[in-house]
Order: C-alpha cells, then structure tokens, then sequence
C-alpha cells in the first residue's frame, strides 16, 4: 500500500533526511490551526495549490497565506519536504519498509 513512500536504498542519497520522532511529529501536527491541517492535509495527499483553493473554496492567496505557518511549523521549506517529511513519519507509523 502507498508504495509512493516506500523508500529504496537508492532513495537515501536523493530524499533529504527529516529527524524527528513521532511523539514531536504529533505535538507539532497539534500546533497547526484547524485551516491549517485542512491545507497541510491536501498538500501531502498531492493536490496542487489551485485543486486545494477549489476543493477548500479559498483563494490561491489564501493557500499560499496558510503554507508559510505550516512550513515553518514543520521544519520544512517547500511542498516536496513536506510530503518527504510526511512520507517518512508514514513509514515510521506503518512499518512499511520492514517487510522483508
């Protein structure tokens, strides 16, 4: 299931490394305002800023307004650390790259 985040030997020189545990990945997440963990959510799930102003019916402005908290609050300084960052905290709760 999601293969998109499970990670290859080869990945670990391209990805760049995102430390921290889950316990601060979830006390982090907590920081986030409601309209932000709506964005932050469709951000991770792919959608572009546009599909996410239409989806939440905000402007592009205001997508882009709610991304700089959520960036800063995360550690993260674009939308593919973002979904790095989520990717990995994914496999650290689903155990998916130990199924060997």
């Amino acid at each position: 299931m999601l293969k998109f985040f499970k990670k290859s030997k080869a990945d670990e020189s391209i990805l760049p490394k995102y430390k921290m545990s889950l316990e601060e990945y979830r006390d982090t997440i907590s920081t986030l305002t409601p309209q932000e963990l709506k964005v932050y959510n469709e951000v991770v799930q792919g959608y572009n800023t546009e599909e996410i102003s239409k989806k939440l019916k905000l402007t592009k402005n205001t997508v882009n307004s709610y991304m700089k908290p959520i960036f800063k609050k995360l550690n993260v300084h674009s939308k593919v650390e973002l979904i790095v960052a989520y990717g990995n905290i994914y496999n650290l709760v689903n155990d998916v790259n130990n199924d060997d």
